[in-house]
């Protein structure tokens, strides 16, 4: 097993089935914590869905970018409506590194009123210095209510890679699902070009620690996850390496196009699989976000990104 210490489109609803897919997992799990034969009640896991109300983190997958490109977290204060009375959203926005540290450099804080928006960006030539370098980074967006009133929970979350030179947009995202352990994520057949390499990356989720009701808290745990590729008939193309991720921490595979084709207007086909565990005898896993990016070698730059799709995150019974 080798042990890497380095990091991290649905629409709200599905953001609430991730968080009912975690609980799900915790009352599963319940009895590596519970004694005496108790069995855990509902917990809520804080994702920061914005039409639920809960405050919390909210969990993207890992996103690279380029030397001349921007990676752009966005937030929009969900607008009322007639069966919607949304208050508002406060919440702090920054970006982390693959260790899962927070860069202290690039952070805000947000209240914004109900339809309101703001963003916060990341250039990649803040910290790169030519085409070619990329950097990996995780959004990190936390809702952060006002005490007093419970008022400014009502968030939305998106991500945007754009060129700053011709102000031409390449990625869309949003936080994607959550896959638990025990599911393979569902990735589409990617096709490569030469001259291309598609990254597949992983990040540990991070949630807040979770009130046990037989008392104290119950802390998320690391997770073992293999990430590979397979061609069309699911034969597994190397590498596949296992990795070690503790909560925020993330790391990523390479298959490099030129690895099987040889010129321009080949593609080589393939795709991503990912698997995910708890580490035996520690803290039970809270799930991973997966991400696979398709980028130009020898640029550097994010050309497309496509997140597991819905049929790759099954309930956990």
């Amino acid at each position: 097993m080798t042990k890497l210490h380095s990091m991290n489109s649905e629409t709200t609803r599905g953001q609430g089935e991730d968080r009912a897919r975690q609980a799900r997992h915790l009352r599963r799990l319940s009895s590596k914590w519970l004694v005496g034969g108790l069995v855990m009640a509902a917990i809520t896991f804080y994702a920061g869905n914005a039409y639920c109300g809960e405050a919390g983190p909210v969990q993207f997958p890992i996103l690279g970018i380029g030397f001349t490109q921007v990676l752009r977290l966005t937030v929009v204060a969900h607008p009322p409506s007639p069966n919607f009375a949304a208050t508002g959203c406060i919440a702090q926005l920054g970006f982390a590194n693959l260790q899962g540290n927070l860069l202290p450099a690039v952070q805000k804080t947000v209240n914004l009123l109900p339809g309101q928006a703001d963003f916060l960006d990341f250039p990649g030539s803040s910290v790169l210095t030519t085409l070619g370098q990329r950097i990996e980074l995780r959004p990190i967006s936390v809702i952060t209510p006002d005490p007093a009133t419970g008022m400014g929970t009502d968030c939305d979350f998106f991500a945007e890679i754009f060129d700053p030179a011709s102000g031409f947009s390449r990625v869309y995202a949003d936080p994607g699902p959550t896959q638990m352990p025990g599911n393979e994520g569902d990735f589409p057949l990617m096709g490569v070009a030469f001259g291309q390499v598609l990254r597949l990356t992983a990040v540990a989720a991070d949630p807040e620690p979770q009130i046990n009701p037989s008392g104290g808290t119950i802390t998320p745990g690391p997770c073992e996850v293999t990430l590979s590729f397979a061609d069309a008939n699911g034969i597994e193309r190397p590498p596949s390496p296992n990795l070690t991720l503790n909560p925020g921490q993330g790391g990523y595979v390479n298959f490099v196009a030129s690895s099987e084709v040889t010129q321009i207007g080949q593609r080589a086909l393939v795709r991503p699989v990912i698997t995910v565990a708890s580490v035996p005898g520690a803290d039970a896993c809270m799930g991973v976000k997966a991400s696979a990016e398709i980028f130009v070698r020898l640029t550097g730059t994010t050309w497309s990104e496509k997140a597991p799709g819905p049929n790759g995150v099954p309930a956990v019974q």
